[in-house]
Order: structure tokens, then C-alpha cells, then sequence
């Protein structure tokens, strides 16, 4: 088999983040009596999504990501005086119960899972990755959970992937694909290291960043004649 290894993204591969998101800050507001609708959620991705940016290029360290996106968010809803590090532990808390799963994740992590070793490799915080993706239904296929937060770097940086293979024990780059939505964390990542990259690409989106993956797919579905291929 020309791949023994795959390392799978969590969150837009496997896990709907957007669900886990969504309920997660409808709660925390709730907490804190802060209101809550389109505007709010609309806000926050667009907010996180900036400071997330700014984590992976190695800007800012996982804290200031934390505190400064509900900073951020508090003043441009004006939504009047609240704690951020209080908002951000109490939305942590309610994140890391959101272990839902994309539509087909589970039947192909099974069908990998047993004829391969399957890794997942996201780039997030110990409290909420292990607790959302240990508490699913993929638990009990992982060989392998790598957070960022606990290797000192994230995706893209080659030292994750470095490090995710140093843990798995691994070091062969040959026989590994890495999977996953995100262009310039998964595929410019696992490019930088020198392994077989594939792109999920739900929405056919098209590609303008230069970024090439060995292969795309439209849903993970595609997955097993790639990852199982001679």
C-alpha cells in the first residue's frame, strides 16, 4: 500500500466546527447576558478568523488569541462592559462538549481505520480539541491525537508535522498523506514537510493561492480510493 499513515484535520474534516461554534457561543452568552444572534456569530468568525491567522503565521500566542477575540468582539457589538477572560474560559468550557460530526466522517474513518493508522492532527487547545474529538464516536479509532497547543507550534509550521511524527513514531515521509479543508494550514503545511497532501474541497472553491495538494476531493467519501490505492 502506498500509504500506511494518515493524518486527518479535525475541525471542517471531520468535526463540524460550525455547529460546535455556534452552540457554544449562544451558551456563553446566554452566561453573561450578553445578546446573542446573526450579527453576534458573524462578528465572532469574523474576528477569530483574523486572530487564528495571526496564531498560525506564529504572531500571537495561543493567550492573546484566547482574551483579544472577545475583546475585539465585545467592542464591536458594544455590548457594554463584560470580562473577555471570563467570556473566553466560560465559551472553552462549552466548546469542548461539541463533538459533532460531518455528514460521512464516521463510516470513512472506520473504513481507514482498518487497514490504516489514522491520526488526527488540529491545530487548537488541550482542553477543548481532546475533550471534543475523545468524547465522539471516532475515539475508539485514533491511534494518534496531535494538538498544537501541546506541540509548541501550528499548522503550517514544518515543526508540527515534525513533531506529530516524532510522537506517532513515524518517520518515514513517503508513505503519509495528510488530509484536510484549510489550504494554508493542512496543505501548505504538510507540503513545507514533504508529505502527500490532499485538499477537501466541499465547495469546489477555487484555488488562488498557489498552494498545490497532491489531490482534491469533494468529500470524504472520495477519500478511501486515494488513501487505500496500491
Amino acid at each position: 500500500m502506498r500509504y500506511s499513515l494518515i493524518l486527518l484535520d479535525a475541525d471542517g474534516t471531520l468535526l463540524d466546527y460550525d455547529a460546535a461554534e455556534r452552540s457554544a457561543l449562544r451558551r456563553a452568552f446566554s452566561d453573561f447576558g450578553l445578546p446573542y444572534g446573526e450579527r453576534a456569530e458573524e462578528e465572532y468568525r469574523r474576528i477569530n478568523g483574523r486572530y487564528w491567522l495571526l496564531y498560525e503565521n506564529g504572531e500571537v500566542d495561543a493567550r492573546t488569541l484566547q482574551v483579544e477575540r472577545f475583546h475585539s468582539l465585545i467592542a464591536a457589538l458594544g455590548a457594554g462592559p463584560a470580562d473577555a477572560d471570563a467570556l473566553n474560559e466560560t465559551y472553552l468550557g462549552y466548546l469542548a462538549q461539541g463533538s459533532f460530526l460531518l455528514p460521512g466522517a464516521l463510516e470513512v474513518f472506520r473504513a481507514l481505520s482498518a487497514r490504516k493508522a489514522l491520526a488526527i492532527v488540529t491545530n487548537g487547545f488541550t482542553r477543548t480539541q481532546r475533550g471534543r474529538i475523545l468524547n465522539s464516536a471516532l475515539s475508539g479509532c485514533i491511534s494518534h491525537l496531535i494538538i498544537s497547543e501541546e506541540a509548541g507550534a501550528a499548522k503550517p509550521d514544518p515543526r508540527y508535522f515534525e513533531y506529530a511524527l516524532k510522537m506517532i513514531g513515524h518517520p518515514c515521509k513517503t508513505d503519509v498523506l495528510m488530509v484536510g479543508d484549510s489550504l494554508t494550514a493542512d496543505i501548505r503545511g504538510g507540503n513545507a514537510c514533504g508529505i502527500d497532501t490532499c485538499w477537501l474541497n466541499p465547495a469546489r472553491a477555487a484555488n488562488g493561492t498557489g498552494i498545490e495538494p497532491d489531490y482534491e476531493i469533494a468529500s470524504l467519501g472520495e477519500l478511501p480510493a486515494i488513501a487505500m490505492a496500491e
